[in-house]
C-alpha cells in the first residue's frame, strides 16, 4: 500500500510486467505501459520531451570518467560519448548535446555549468567528488593537519 509513503504520489494506476517476456523480443504491454507512464511523469515535471535514447547516457558518462580514472570530462569527450550513446534520437533528428547536458544537471546527475566561462568546457560526472573539492575551499583543514609547505598559508585562508 503506497498511502503515507513518499512515492505515493508518483506514478498512479497498477501496471503488471511479465518478465518472462525479457529477452525474447516481444514487447510487454505492461513495460510499455510503465515506460510511457514514467516518460509523462518527466515531461511534466520537466516541461521537456525527453526520448528514451537519452536514458542512459547518465550511466555512460559515468562509467566513462570511471574507465579514465576521472570525476569530470571535458565537454569535447562527452559530446561524443553522447552523440555514440544517444546516435539519432526517435525523431531520426541529430542529438542536441546541450539538452542532454541540462536535462541531467537539472536531475542532480552531473553537473555542468554551460555559463562559466571558466567551466564550460568541463562535465562532472562524480557529484560526490564535486562536492568534496567545494567543501576543502569552504572548509580548509586544520593548520596542524597542512603539510609544513603551505602551513603559514593557512592562516590567510580564515
Amino acid at each position: 500500500n503506497a498511502k503515507g509513503k513518499f512515492y505515493e504520489n508518483c506514478i498512479d494506476g497498477v501496471m503488471f510486467v511479465d518478465n518472462t517476456l525479457s529477452g525474447s523480443g516481444e514487447q510487454d504491454p505492461g513495460v510499455l505501459k510503465l515506460r510511457n507512464k514514467i516518460m509523462e511523469s518527466l515531461e511534466e515535471q520537466l516541461q521537456l520531451p525527453i526520448p528514451l535514447t537519452w536514458l542512459p547516457v547518465s550511466f555512460v558518462l559515468r562509467q566513462h570518467a570511471k574507465e579514465k580514472g576521472v570525476s569530470w570530462l571535458q565537454l569535447k569527450d562527452v559530446e561524443e560519448v553522447v552523440t555514440k550513446a544517444c546516435s539519432q534520437d526517435e525523431d531520426g533528428d541529430e542529438v542536441n548535446v546541450s539538452d542532454v547536458l541540462s536535462f541531467y544537471h537539472s536531475l542532480g546527475h552531473i553537473r555542468h555549468y554551460a555559463d562559466n566561462r571558466h567551466l564550460h568546457d568541463i562535465v562532472f560526472t562524480d557529484i560526490h567528488w564535486l562536492t568534496n573539492v567545494i567543501s576543502v575551499l569552504f572548509c580548509p583543514r586544520p593548520k596542524q593537519s597542512q603539510e609544513a609547505k603551505f602551513r603559514s598559508q593557512h592562516d590567510l585562508l580564515e
